[in-house]
């Protein structure tokens, strides 16, 4: 028999004994997509979220805080729209807990969330050699 054959090089799951990227699922670190949503108590507290933290530095990075303009996941339609801020530029080890200590400066943060992107691999094929 082939060494390759044995060690999955032909036909079996990711290449060479599956290393080299195939089928190996990203770190959930790695899928920010350096976005969020934070949700305060009231439209006030958003607006005030905007003046006063726009442009602010949070991981090293300086933030752009704008007016939230909808989303299109159902956890994006949940809540009042007005009272919630956008938040681009995050680095991508900013998590949701620093996200909402960061912007309780603004007022009572009801939700805050660091917008991720869905596993790249996760609808990929993790094998080669399908219909062989």
């Amino acid at each position: 028999m082939n060494p390759m054959m044995m060690m999955g090089g032909y036909g079996g799951y990711g290449g060479y004994g599956g290393y080299g990227g195939y089928g190996m699922s990203v770190p959930k670190a790695q899928l920010s997509r350096g976005k969020g949503c934070v949700e305060f108590s009231s439209a006030s507290e958003a607006a005030a979220a905007i003046q006063s933290l726009n442009g602010s530095s949070l991981d090293g990075r300086e933030i752009k805080v704008s007016e939230w303009t909808g989303g299109k996941s159902p956890n994006a339609k949940r809540g009042d729209d007005a009272c919630k801020v956008f938040v681009a530029n995050l680095n991508w080890k900013t998590r949701g807990w620093k996200l909402k200590q960061h912007f309780a400066s603004a007022g009572q943060v009801v939700y805050a969330k660091v917008i991720a992107n869905r596993d790249p691999m996760a609808s990929m094929a993790k094998g080669w050699g399908k219909g062989w």
